[in-house]
């Protein structure tokens, strides 16, 4: 009998696994209608209302966090790997392989994994505008280490233009500054070579 129960009950997880992926990629298609929808009416409640760049800037918006949601379904939303969503989120930025990455990997949850992906898009993004990327020799490090409890990440840019601090804060700004936890310390250097942010953000925070 206790093989037999061990039988069944490998069978049931075995039946409860392969649901629980039927279930994922079912969530999955209807997440990305349902951002496509939103893109749509959001593009045609705006058109004529607002700058061609405001609806450009929300629908890569949209995007960035509809990668984010890849990331997690193939992760049953339990979590996502640190070093997945980095390069994730940044290969639509990078074509020309200016973005250097370093760090070890960690397991971060899904709420941390989205505003990861939101922060790094607004970054990449500023840099392709006003920063390094444009530039043939610019580049853009991208580090990360584990001190203690705490997540430090580094995002330098060196070889582009004199950069300066906005004269006003958009929702990209404000989204940086608010880092990845309620006890990130964000600081943001606007320096003649590039632009600099340094993020510490509790490990802790990162896993809730």
């Amino acid at each position: 009998m206790g093989m037999m129960d061990t039988v069944i009950e490998t069978t049931d997880t075995v039946k409860a696994q392969a649901t629980l992926s039927l279930v994922n990629e079912e969530l999955g298609h209807r997440l990305k209608n349902t951002l496509a929808l939103v893109q749509a009416i959001a593009s045609q409640t705006l058109r004529g209302a607002a700058e061609p760049s405001a609806i450009e800037s929300f629908s890569h918006r949209l995007a960035a966090l509809g990668h984010a949601h890849d990331i997690l379904l193939q992760q049953d939303w339990a979590s996502a790997s640190l070093r997945e969503v980095i390069s994730h989120s940044l290969e639509p930025h990078d074509p020309g392989g200016q973005i250097m990455r370093d760090g070890a990997d960690l397991a971060i949850s899904s709420r941390a994994a989205v505003a990861l992906s939101l922060i790094l898009h607004e970054l990449a993004t500023n840099a392709a505008k006003y920063g390094a990327l444009p530039v043939a020799d610019g580049c853009v490090r991208l580090s990360w280490t584990i001190d203690g409890d705490h997540l430090d990440l580094k995002w330098h840019e060196s070889d582009g233009p004199p950069v300066k601090a906005p004269t006003a804060k958009g929702f990209g700004s404000r989204l940086i500054a608010m880092g990845l936890g309620r006890s990130s310390e964000v600081e943001l250097r606007y320096q003649t070579d590039g632009f600099e942010l340094d993020m510490r953000t509790p490990i802790a925070e990162l896993a809730s």
